[in-house]
């Protein structure tokens, strides 16, 4: 059988790829089986990303940069208020799993916000975090189109 010069120790082989292993030469192991990732037990996208890092960002103060302008967000696990440009909006949040949210629109200061938002549940997806900010990809649920990337900092 054909051996695969990954990794030395079969444990971490075992923890990393989810496969059986039996040392065969000094450096190189033989696969015996590869389990099959279970999509509808593990829904995320971004498994690695700890939901404990995920649950953090579900209230707090944060704030993005668009070209020359910021907006202010404040997050209360189920609803968030945005400030931009001094108009607001204010958005229901459903949390779908540890580090993905449902957007969908409350009421807004702007006739503009409002007739953006009001008929459309946005999903986000948090992608990563770091100490600085977090990026997250958000899009409109249920239609096709791509995915917009963000990074959204947080608030002191």
């Amino acid at each position: 059988m054909k051996t695969i010069p990954i990794i030395t120790s079969c444990s971490i082989l075992l923890l990393l790829l989810f496969v059986g292993c039996n040392e065969e030469q000094n450096d190189s192991y033989q696969v015996i089986e590869v389990k099959k990732y279970d999509t509808t037990t593990y829904p995320c996208e971004n498994c690695q990303l700890s939901s404990k890092k995920c649950s953090k960002l579900r209230t707090g103060k944060f704030y993005e940069v668009f070209n020359d302008d910021t907006s202010l967000i404040y997050r209360d696990s189920n609803i968030q208020l945005t400030i931009f440009k001094g108009d607001s909006l204010v958005t229901n949040l459903k949390w779908v799993d540890s580090c993905s949210f449902e957007v969908s629109f409350n009421s807004s200061s702007s006739k503009e916000f409002e007739s953006y938002f009001k008929d459309k549940v946005l999903i986000a997806r948090i992608v990563g975090v770091n100490d600085e900010y977090y990026t997250y990809k958000v899009k409109q649920l249920n239609v096709q189109e791509p995915e917009i990337s963000g990074k959204m900092y947080f608030g002191k």
